[in-house]
């Protein structure tokens, strides 16, 4: 890496390719990928510099066809049954059509 000098940084010390002068984004992560804590591509909290985990979630739980774990998508449709239920009947939340939980048997 060519040296920089002080004109090269923004006002929060980073430069056009979001890097500081340790060579870290804001998010911990040199170029090549490995974490400055971790010395793996994945940060203390298990997510790679594209913020998924090694199932391929992403902070808010959706992976990147933008499904969740049990098939939802962020507005409640299942990807299997294109319907806000997923094929055992349950919504997102794990109610079915009678509102009741499929957990605990409580109503709505």
């Amino acid at each position: 890496m060519s040296e920089m000098n002080e004109y090269c940084f923004n006002a929060a010390g980073f430069d056009v390719y979001g890097f500081n002068k340790y060579g870290y984004n804001r998010d911990g992560f040199n170029r090549n990928d490995i974490h400055r804590d971790t010395y793996t591509r994945y940060d203390p909290k298990g997510f790679d510099r594209d913020g998924y985990d090694l199932d391929g979630y992403n902070r808010k739980g959706f992976n990147r066809d933008g499904y969740n774990r049990k098939g939802f998508n962020w507005i409640g449709i299942h990807r299997d049954t294109g319907t806000c239920y997923d094929p055992k009947g349950f919504d997102r939340d794990g109610y079915d059509l009678d509102g009741i939980h499929r957990d605990d048997k409580k109503h709505r």
